[in-house]
């Protein structure tokens, strides 16, 4: 037996709604400024690590610059993928 159901009925069952509501552009606005802030915070980190790295240079003198060296290269990649992938996200996005 085949029931009809009503779009408004449809609705509340999905929890979805057919067309764009004042929340569901705030979402989108809230979702976009929050990502876009994770973006700039972790860029930000990324330049300071950088320019650490430059003036360590080479391959350190001690073990202390060796590790901090390291330690900047690993966190530089962790960075650079997590920022690949907030961008990935804003994309379709915009």
């Amino acid at each position: 037996k085949r029931m009809n159901i009503t779009p408004q009925e449809q609705q509340k069952k999905d929890g979805a709604v057919p067309f764009a509501t004042d929340s569901s552009a705030r979402d989108y606005v809230a979702n976009c400024a929050e990502l876009e802030a994770r973006l700039m915070k972790l860029s930000s980190e990324k330049s300071l690590l950088e320019s650490e790295l430059n003036k360590i240079a080479g391959s350190g003198k001690t073990i202390g610059e060796k590790h901090r060296k390291n330690y900047a290269e690993r966190r530089i990649d962790q960075l650079s993928k997590e920022m690949s992938g907030i961008r990935m996200q804003l994309r379709p996005l915009r």
